[in-house]
């Protein structure tokens, strides 16, 4: 009983001290918002709270549209969004009290997970507290604002707590109801954690992974402990996966589709490690960057003396006296060495699949900062417990109270040396090195703070005499004593703003935008839900921010990882606030594209002089400001209805990207956007049937590929007998399907194509303008490539039914004709990559422009007036037709392309339409096919999940609720059916045994 009572004196004791020493540490966080990305998570819970409780899967307000439900993590969000509807506070305080709780909540789950397995509590509380004192600890919060992550930290220890418990049951082989419920409570606690940041999820299955085997290793001393030791972590892995499964699918299918189109993102070794390394020298404590530096970042990411010194200790003391804490040293080891050697970081990543899940500067980080204050917790007891253990070894004490009164002793003699050892060290080294240390720069806790000095009075608000620049032992005692006293006077202690909601205050008192001129904007335009704007990429503070009262759709993406435009999202930005090719027409085919009504821009960063050719482009208010809005006059609208303007299908490799450099080609004036819809198509020519081929007036074959050539080849020639039109190319040698041989088929313009770079520089195009018309040559770059030709796949001899356009020689580059009714134009000349090689001369960009228009010389015709559009919930949106229209249409919407958005036209009438399918068309976005439309009929375009989600629910429902049975259940769940499957097959056995026997006999 007596015992009973010490430790719950001293878990009160020691949640005083940690709640009370995260609250002067972080208190700030709950005046105001703090950290990089914070208005971003602030965003997004606004965002989430406006259609609170219903969740929207599509956020059309940044990257043109994204999923944050299925790209991101939400329940640290959501949490945010309950607690304010919940305790009617307001967002923005909510949005503090569980930021800031973040930090002293995973202390709490530290000191529970190292009391209750660990069985010390001095050991406990010191690592607790020293969790808090790392500057390390605090700065995804303080200094990134990496909102998500941090709350996920929470759940931490409550996982290893858990899966401890489950761990202690294998090992003596005793699945009992006690052990089945950790493991659950285990899975349950790592799929939160999972929910609330994945990164956080795989780091504590990379400690599980290390801490398991090596502990059943230590323990058993045998080397098939060590595998066996890897069993109950791919359980709690594998039951965790299947138990969040809706999240794993959903987020591994959305990262699917954003990386379609999307280029590669991995660093070159030297580039990856100097991005993602932390120099130790920092680390440790002993340097701190200039601000100019590149890791100036990384500043406050920082564990002090007081922590790494006593780590160590307690790493090499471990080894001897405690395996669980040895386990749990070399899983730390193992992050510092990765953190020492980031080239080991790279060569996992590069080599070994999903390995970027479990390693990378921030996973590393991360573990160091749970594990090594524990280390050092145990490093301060081990020297006093050791002692007091070899004082007493040699007692043998057979009175049970003598005994328990001895080990009482000891404990808390041990204990109390412990906390005081730790507390003098937090002092003696507040300001070690004193050199590094300066008043105003990090000593414990997220920045600036002085243990000595908790409530910032300076030292000569004191007695006279105690006013010295250098602090004397007198000087030290005086001033801890007035500390003291202040903490007794509830008058001196800092309070927190909780009252401040930023919705509610506006413009001016939120400081969210400063700019008059933005304010305005804001307040004219802000409400329209289909106003497409962008956002300097050197403006990421109002990226975060603007959405919060702007309702607009915008380009620019804050969270990169959402991004499903690709490349060309980064296209854009290059066009539009940087020089790129430095002209007009290519910003207002970007601008067309993409639908940019207004660019809110930087005049000190952004390249912007390119807009002032013409009367297209004006300063919305007339005023300069450092921070500016552009308007585009000429914009078209968020969709596009036309008639009769030419759909061009490019089937192309998408592993080598060949839309890409078409529709920059296209951007740059070779494709116009008032001339050609430009649309993604497969990779493989027969993905398609030929009536689908039929809707589109020209095919463009660049990269492209078959699964079956001579099937294919039947379908092109079927669809160039439908009257269609084809441009195919040979010139991309290894990637184009057809780029040399002999028996070509018979649409194509030659007889066969071989593959050559043996050119003169001397020779001079010859241009054929008897299909394509006149085009001016004087700057169509020569066939070199480095030191020697550029290679092209020539043919030599027409068809008779062909005609040349562009001749070398006697070598043909380009041909074309009329073939059984449509119109084809082969090139042997890599068209594209040589327009892309030489600058994207006019000369190009003029062949390429005069050869599409002939194969497609229609006009296009702009119906988007007759539409209006309804959107009451992000994920449905409803156009509405005025008019009627008489033959097919194609409608474009600019916003991105997901598979899971569904287009149908609901008739008038009434009836439902049949469903179109939604074509990834210009940078990445819908266009659709529409048929002819009476007056009132609507385009309905809504977000469905699906049946693949709906299976993804049932495995994560039906995992857990396994779980839950064989909890309750335990052996008698599935004991008797093995036994009665084990009888059934005894039989079985027996009865083909006679069975054989008895035809053996008949044959004999």
């Amino acid at each position: 009983m007596l015992e009973a009572v010490v430790r719950v004196a001293l878990f009160l004791l020691g949640m005083g001290l940690i709640f009370g020493t995260a609250y002067f540490l972080g208190f700030s966080y709950l005046e105001r918002i703090k950290g990089n990305d914070s208005y971003n998570a602030l965003n997004t819970i606004y965002w989430l709270a406006r259609w609170w409780p219903k969740i929207p899967y599509w956020y059309p307000g940044q990257g043109a549209g994204v999923s944050f439900v299925w790209g991101y993590p939400m329940l640290a969000s959501l949490l945010v969004v309950f607690v304010s509807f919940w305790q009617k506070i307001n967002l923005t305080a909510a949005f503090r009290v569980l930021g800031f709780l973040s930090l002293p909540l995973t202390a709490v789950g530290m000191y529970i997970f190292v009391w209750r397995r660990l069985k010390n509590q001095a050991v406990s509380l010191v690592g607790a507290v020293f969790f808090l004192l790392m500057p390390l600890s605090w700065v995804w919060l303080f200094d990134w604002g990496f909102y998500a992550e941090m709350a996920a930290c929470i759940f931490i220890f409550p996982t290893l707590l858990f899966y401890d418990r489950f761990l202690e049951g294998v090992i003596q082989v005793k699945i009992d109801l006690i052990t089945r419920l950790n493991l659950l409570l285990a899975v349950f606690f790592s799929g939160i954690t999972f929910a609330t940041h994945p990164t956080v999820f795989f780091v504590i299955i990379r400690i599980a992974a290390i801490y398991s085997p090596i502990y059943l290793f230590l323990k058993r001393k045998k080397l098939r402990s060590f595998l066996v030791g890897l069993l109950p972590v791919f359980l709690l892995f594998l039951l965790s996966v299947l138990g969040v499964a809706f999240l794993v699918g959903n987020f591994q299918y959305y990262a699917g589709v954003a990386s379609a189109s999307a280029g590669s993102t991995l660093l070159g070794k030297e580039d990856f490690v100097a991005v993602t390394s932390i120099p130790l020298d920092m680390l440790f404590g002993f340097k701190r960057p200039e601000v100019t530096d590149f890791k100036y970042a990384v500043r406050n990411a920082v564990i002090p003396i007081l922590v790494w010194g006593p780590a160590i200790l307690g790493s090499i003391l471990a080894l001897f006296f405690s395996a669980k804490i040895f386990s749990l040293a070399v899983a730390a080891g193992i992050s510092f060495l990765f953190l020492a050697k980031m080239e080991m970081v790279y060569f996992f990543m590069t080599k070994i699949p999903l390995a970027s899940y479990f390693v990378g500067m921030r996973t590393e980080v991360l573990i160091l900062r749970m594990i090594w204050p524990i280390l050092a917790g145990f490093g301060i007891w081990a020297v006093p417990g050791l002692v007091l253990k070899l004082m007493t070894f040699w007692l043998r004490i057979k009175n049970k109270f003598l005994d328990w009164t001895l080990k009482t002793f000891k404990g808390l003699a041990a204990g109390t040396v412990t906390l005081g050892v730790a507390g003098y060290l937090i002092f003696s080294l507040a300001d070690y090195p004193s050199t590094l240390w300066q008043r105003d720069m990090v000593r414990y806790g997220p920045g600036g703070f002085n243990i000595r000095d908790p409530f910032f009075r300076e030292i000569d608000s004191l007695d006279a005499d105690d006013s010295l620049p250098a602090l004397g032992s007198e000087t030290k005692l005086s001033l801890w004593r007035a500390t003291g006293r202040m903490l007794l006077n509830k008058d001196y202690w800092p309070m927190a703003d909780l009252t401040t909601d930023f919705f509610e205050l506006g413009y001016e008192r939120s400081g969210m935008f400063p700019y008059p001129s933005l304010r305005e904007f804001n307040e004219q335009e802000g409400k329209n839900q289909f106003l497409r704007l962008d956002v300097s990429p050197m403006s990421g503070g109002i990226t975060q921010t603007l959405n919060v009262y702007n309702q607009a759709s915008m380009i620019n993406l804050y969270t990169l990882n959402l991004n499903l435009l690709g490349t060309y999202w980064g296209y854009q930005q290059q066009v539009a606030f940087q020089e790129n090719d430095g002209r007009l027409e290519t910003a207002e085919e970007v601008a067309k594209w993409f639908g940019t009504k207004y660019l809110i821009y930087n005049r000190s960063g952004d390249e912007m002089t390119k807009y002032g050719q013409n009367d297209n482009w004006r300063d919305w208010d007339g005023e300069e400001a450092d921070l500016d809005v552009l308007e585009y006059k000429e914009s078209p609208k968020l969709w596009t209805l036309s008639q009769a303007k030419p759909a061009v299908l490019v089937i192309g490799s998408q592993e080598k990207r060949a839309y890409e450099p078409v529709f920059r080609s296209a951007n740059k004036g070779g494709l116009p956007y008032d001339n050609f819809w430009l649309v993604q198509g497969e990779e493989n020519l027969d993905s398609y049937s030929l009536a689908e081929l039929k809707k589109f007036d020209v095919l463009m074959l660049f990269g492209y590929q078959t699964k079956n050539q001579v099937s294919s080849f039947r379908l092109l020639e079927d669809y160039l007998k439908s009257g269609g039109s084809v441009f195919i190319s040979s010139g991309w040698q290894y990637v184009d399907q057809v780029w040399q041989g002999n028996s070509l088929p018979e649409f194509f313009p030659v007889e066969s194509l071989v593959w050559t770079d043996d050119f003169n520089p001397s020779d001079q195009y010859r241009l054929d303008q008897r299909l394509i018309g006149p085009v001016e040559m004087e700057t169509f770059g020569p066939l070199v490539w480095g030191e020697g030709g550029w290679g092209i796949s020539a043919g030599s001899v027409l068809k008779p039914w062909a005609k040349p356009i562009l001749k070398v020689g006697d070598r043909i580059l380009v041909a074309g004709g009329e073939y059984k009714g449509g119109k084809i134009v082969w090139s042997g000349l890599n068209l594209v990559g040589h327009l892309h090689s030489f600058d994207y001369n006019q000369s190009e960009k003029d062949f390429l422009k005069a050869v599409f228009t002939w194969l497609s010389p229609s006009a296009g015709k702009d119906l988007s007036s007759i539409v209006s559009a309804t959107r009451d919930f992000p994920d449905r949106i409803q156009f509405e037709f005025d008019q009627a229209t008489d033959r097919e249409t194609v409608f474009y919407f600019r916003e991105s392309f997901f598979p899971s958005w569904t287009a149908t036209i609901q008739a008038s009438a009434g009836k439902r339409g049949n469903k179109l399918k939604i074509y990834r068309a210009g940078p990445g976005f819908k266009l659709m096919f529409l048929p002819k439309l009476e007056a009132g009929d609507s385009l309905v375009l809504e977000f469905k999940p699906g049946i693949r989600n709906l299976f993804l629910k049932f495995v994560s429902g039906a995992t857990f609720f396994g779980l839950c049975v064989w909890v309750v259940f335990g052996k008698k769940l599935y004991l008797p059916t093995l036994i009665r499957l084990g009888e059934r097959f005894k039989k079985t056995k027996a009865k083909a045994k006679k069975s054989w026997d008895k035809r053996e006999e008949e044959e004999y």
